[in-house]
């Protein structure tokens, strides 16, 4: 029996919308019913992560949130949150001010809110963005990962925007910053050179960079979970070992000792995986990231182009919308259903 199941949320737990599919919900509360903790880990806050802790019934089967990239963690079942680490004023105005300075949207991010400084020239682009998205009135002017505007007040209803250092109240948990990919990129090196090893800088996705105390991350912390609850490093190193191993024997064995075993349509054992792989799992994760870029349940193609169009080079032209839409989606599905007969 396993002693904990370490998950990240965003692309991990969590499908494109956000939700937890059925299928996954349902293992995971056999896993806890057998013994087996939770343990959700993520640089979001508590406040934003308990929702999905109560979904998978971790307040009955008891659980943990490995919050912040680290800083803390919290015990779903008994309610209590035990905070490691957090920044005051002598950590976060050095880099805070620096961010200013390189003309970056940047957070000052606490529990449930955030001071959010936004730059003129990029309030410029949330203000034709908003034009062109007719966002409601009351809709933030945060960023996010993913767009120059994001609506984060589920988890961090308290948002005040600032312009100068003072207005920040403290301790905060982190700080954070959205900028262009291209900028980010450079900006992670930046910070590290200006300020050695003051700080844990992490490119959490290509727009956003999160700055936290120097020793805690989520590796870090998870360690120190693992001494405090007694679980097994060794056990978790063996059990991985097992599933690869087991993972990798067709791989193994498919030309040799499984030569004579023939699988889908006649195939033998490597040509079974290529055939799963070729024509089922790449047309079709195409066609389910197509559909995520494109349409109103997932990213949306205004917000997939923004990103799309970021930066120098050719640009993808808005008229192509319906070819996106449509067109392409009828493709490959006939690629998809192509691959099968």
């Amino acid at each position: 029996m396993l002693d904990a199941i370490v998950m990240d949320m965003d692309g991990t737990l969590l499908d494109p919308n956000n939700k937890i599919l059925p299928e996954t919900k349902e293992a995971l509360i056999a896993c806890q019913k057998q013994g087996t903790k939770l343990v959700l880990a993520s640089g979001r806050s508590y406040t934003r992560l308990l929702s999905y802790a109560k979904e998978l019934e971790m307040d009955v089967y008891g659980g943990y949130l490995l919050e912040v990239d680290g800083i803390a963690y919290y015990d779903v079942q008994k309610d209590e949150r035990h905070v490691l680490k957090q920044m005051y004023k002598e950590d976060v105005e050095p880099v805070f001010a620096y961010l200013m300075h390189k003309n970056c949207e940047t957070m000052a991010v606490f529990n449930d809110g955030l001071f959010d400084y936004i730059p003129d020239h990029i309030m410029e682009k949330k203000k034709a963005l908003r034009n062109s998205q007719e966002y409601p009135e009351d809709f933030p002017w945060t960023g996010g990962p993913w767009s120059w505007l994001a609506d984060m007040r589920d988890g961090y209803p308290k948002i005040t925007y600032i312009q100068d250092l003072s207005e920040i109240k403290y301790p905060v948990n982190k700080i954070q910053t959205i900028e262009d990919e291209e900028v980010t990129t450079q900006l992670a090196l930046d910070i590290q050179n200006e300020f050695k090893d003051q700080y844990e800088v992490f490119r959490t996705c290509p727009r956003e960079l999160e700055v936290l105390p120097k020793g805690y991350s989520k590796g870090a912390t998870l360690v120190r979970m693992m001494d405090m609850f007694g679980w097994d490093r060794k056990k978790a190193a063996l059990v991985n070992c097992v599933i690869i191993l087991i993972a990798s024997m067709p791989c193994v064995l498919g030309y040799n000792v499984w030569s004579d075993l023939h699988l889908i349509g006649g195939r033998d054992v490597l040509d079974s995986e290529d055939f799963i792989v070729s024509n089922l799992l790449l047309p079709g994760g195409s066609l389910i990231y197509l559909l995520f870029c494109v349409t109103k349940w997932g990213w949306g193609f205004d917000n997939y182009l923004e990103e799309a169009n970021t930066g120098k080079g050719l640009k993808i032209a808005k008229g192509l919308k319906p070819y996106f839409q449509f067109v392409l989606p009828v493709l490959i599905l006939f690629i998809l259903i192509q691959g099968l007969i």
